[in-house]
């Protein structure tokens, strides 16, 4: 009798195991499911996020990037954004060249002291919309306030001049990318205040032509056209004070000149 007690219960026992065995399993299975269930959710994320990132990293630029004869009725009636730092902010050269050029509107979005990333902080959608041609001309104030350079494969969050280039192409791309920009390299300078002094380096060890060279060559990579003054302006260390009231800002004579340039190059955009 006792034997028959034994080996029930010790049978009441296995069934209950094995129940509890079968349940650990299929709450587990359901457990990993879950997981595995939450685990591909957030998967899925990721990868639409990261296609989301390509797509609006990947905005291809529409405007125009050749030039050839000269049009002087290219960019009639047309209007023209001009974003820039000191030379801009003063209107050196922007009425002369829009009348040059026949524009219908000029729109300035400048300030003194404007480094390359500053161009565009301000800058948005509405600011754009009718642009059709949009100039950026800035560097000058990184070479007084010492930007890093940065090498060519720096991306837009690269603190260097060359991630700032990438990081102002790109905004505008997002903002508009069917206008034609063109960038301009900095001017040659005299001595300026207490600030570097053209041909020397600046204190992180730049000179002013290599922040025109990283303009030449982000925009290349863009296809997006360059006018570059630093070579091309016709001033230079032999006739600066000349053209410039301070070693920088242009006089009179400074800002006829340069209005000639722009507006000549201007006008031989395909």
């Amino acid at each position: 009798m006792s034997f028959f007690k034994n080996t029930t219960f010790k049978l009441f026992l296995t069934l209950i195991l094995f129940a509890a065995l079968i349940l650990v399993i299929v709450f587990g299975q359901k457990k990993l499911e879950t997981q595995a269930s939450l685990i591909k959710s957030e998967i899925s994320k990721i990868e639409k996020n990261n296609l989301n990132k390509e797509v609006s990293s990947d905005i291809k630029y529409k405007g125009s990037n050749s030039v050839g004869a000269l049009d002087n009725n290219r960019w009639k009636n047309k209007n023209w954004v001009a974003l820039g730092d000191n030379i801009t902010a003063k209107n050196s050269y922007q009425s002369g060249v829009k009348l040059s050029c026949s524009m219908g509107n000029v729109y300035t979005y400048a300030s003194m002291g404007n480094l390359m990333k500053d161009t565009i902080k301000d800058i948005d959608s509405n600011k754009l919309k009718d642009a059709d041609i949009i100039t950026v001309f800035s560097g000058t104030s990184d070479y007084s306030l010492n930007t890093p350079l940065g090498t060519i494969n720096d991306d837009e969050n690269s603190n260097t001049f060359y991630g700032d280039l990438h990081k102002t192409i790109k905004k505008i791309l997002e903002l508009k990318n069917d206008a034609t920009i063109v960038f301009f390299t900095p001017l040659k300078r005299g001595k300026y205040k207490n600030y570097a002094v053209y041909p020397n380096a600046n204190e992180a060890g730049v000179k002013l032509e290599d922040y025109a060279q990283a303009i030449k060559d982000v925009c290349s990579s863009y296809n997006i056209l360059v006018l570059d003054l630093f070579k091309d302006s016709g001033i230079d260390e032999s006739n600066i004070k000349k053209y410039t009231v301070d070693g920088l800002h242009l006089n009179n004579s400074g800002s006829k000149k340069l209005i000639k340039t722009i507006s000549d190059y201007l006008n031989t955009i395909k």
